[in-house]
């Protein structure tokens, strides 16, 4: 009976805020948010029902169980047991009568069973309204990088931008349970609107304070999520600025901000270095080594390995991690293929990849190299998502050791992925349609200047896309038409 109330409260509660939000958005992007906001909705019921009959069972059901046990803890004495609850929540050592994995303190796992116990406490113990509270949460958080993203778009592509911040379908789905990566992604997306606050409003406090609150999830239960984020927010700080400097609106080098975004990107890493050691420069090539280790003595008929164990190919070596580097970068975003499909979750899981890897070429193959690059050089969210998937994406290929784990790691770099994908023509687009008026007006001026019989004109021509020139050459025939029309009325002069 709990599963059914409180799930039904917390739906009810967010259909609420929802649809209060919603009369902000115009009819399109409304209505491409109710579909986003069905899909959140489902996939939380979906998840339990897949993670138990499909997967057979997952980590999510030993956060339940350890939660479970807590909260009858916590009933017996809530002055004690809360305070060492609370402990275990913020990643410090507490003491329970029976045995808590990560109680010791400073893990990660731990601090995932304390939070666990929070959710579940204020949804009853039930696990189907955990998830749809957990599901909603990461929705707000995607609504929010929507938000982050959503001034660069003219209102006929925000449509596309809805899909591609909130309704990736693997973030979707993985965001919607009692794991590590939906815990951590509640807060990253207001965080990234924090950023954009910063970068291009210069909203110092408002953005810094947004930035801190959105990075405390990812900082208890997926640290190394914050790595390249602050390497993606310095880089977004340096850009924003260069370009709103420049005069022709693409990326020009000024030493200051280069200087600035490189030293908050270093100052930051540096930082989460000291309070996760296991992450520092120092060690990141070990940590990587040892979980490529781990992986080798655990069966799977999906597993794979870009790296052999060290005691078979040398020393630990960062050098190493970083030559091969592109591989997993390459392996994060493209496996699993078709041909790799054993079983119901990868073949779900190739059909998302199968389809980003064919529209992320064919936007080379349509578009051309040359205008990606310049757009890509004069929208400093590209570079943002171009940092970020670049640099998540090779530690996720390197550090994963199987195919079917990969899906669920990679969840936090999908949507910028997506960004890079679908909203990268879409700005390209816009670049061509603004063009559109001073070629109308060069035409008006100069009528009379027609392009020489056997040369070719090609100013303005390659850069604009085929629906442009289209309706560019409907405009300039109807009023040739209207020329025509307006001489056969005119009365006959003796």
């Amino acid at each position: 009976m709990n599963d059914f109330i409180f799930t039904l409260f917390y739906l009810a509660i967010g259909l609420g805020l929802f649809e209060r939000y919603s009369e902000r958005l115009s009819f399109n992007e409304g209505r491409a948010m109710r579909w986003a906001f069905a899909g959140a909705a489902v996939s939380a019921p979906l998840m339990i029902l897949v993670t138990k009959y499909v997967l057979g069972g997952g980590d999510m059901f030993w956060y339940f169980r350890t939660g479970n046990q807590l909260i009858d803890l916590l009933m017996t004495n809530p002055g004690r047991w809360g305070a060492e609850i609370f402990k275990l929540s913020t990643r410090l050592t507490a003491q329970f009568p029976f045995w808590v994995h990560g109680a010791g303190g400073g893990t990660s796992t731990g601090a995932m069973f304390g939070i666990g116990t929070w959710i579940m406490l204020i949804c009853g113990k039930s696990t189907y309204a955990t998830c749809m509270l957990i599901s909603l949460l990461n929705f707000a958080s995607r609504v929010a990088f929507y938000h982050a993203m959503r001034p660069l778009f003219h209102e006929r592509h925000r449509v596309i931008l809805v899909f591609v911040c909130v309704g990736v379908p693997s973030q979707v789905f993985w965001t919607a349970g009692l794991l590590k990566e939906a815990v951590a992604m509640i807060g990253l997306g207001w965080a990234m609107l924090g950023v954009s606050w910063v970068a291009r409003h210069g909203m110092l406090l408002r953005g810094g304070v947004l930035i801190f609150l959105g990075c405390v999830p990812s900082y208890m239960v997926k640290p190394y999520l914050l790595f390249p984020f602050v390497i993606a927010m310095g880089v977004w700080i340096a850009t924003e600025r260069l370009v709103s400097q420049s005069e022709d609106g693409r990326l020009r080098i000024n030493p200051l901000y280069l200087v600035v975004g490189v030293l908050v990107s270093i100052a930051a890493v540096t930082i989460l270095g000291t309070l996760f050691p296991q992450y520092s420069v120092g060690q990141l090539g070990d940590e990587f080594e040892t979980i490529q280790t781990a992986g080798t003595n655990v069966g799977g008929d999906t597993n794979y390995q870009i790296l052999a164990p060290p005691e078979y190919d040398g020393p630990p070596s960062l050098t190493r991690q970083i030559l091969m580097a592109p591989l997993g970068l390459l392996f994060a975003l493209t496996r699993p293929v078709f041909f790799e499909v054993r079983s119901l979750q990868l073949l779900v899981n190739s059909i998302e990849t199968t389809a980003f890897t064919f529209f992320f070429l064919r936007m080379f193959v349509v578009n051309g190299a040359a205008r990606v690059w310049a757009t890509i050089m004069r929208t400093p969210v590209l570079l943002v998502c171009i940092a970020y998937v670049g640099v998540f994406g090779a530690a996720v290929g390197l550090a994963s050791t199987n195919v079917g784990s990969l899906s669920r790691y990679r969840v936090p770099m999908m949507g910028m992925y997506a960004l890079i994908i679908f909203g990268l023509p879409a700005l390209m687009e816009q670049a061509a349609a603004a063009k559109q008026p001073a070629v109308d007006a060069e035409t008006e001026e100069a009528p009379s200047n027609p392009t020489p019989r056997g040369v070719r004109a090609r100013r303005g021509r390659s850069r604009l896309s085929p629906a442009v020139r289209e309706e560019m050459r409907r405009r300039r025939t109807g009023r040739a038409g209207q020329g025509t029309s307006r001489a056969a009325t005119r009365p006959a002069t003796q």
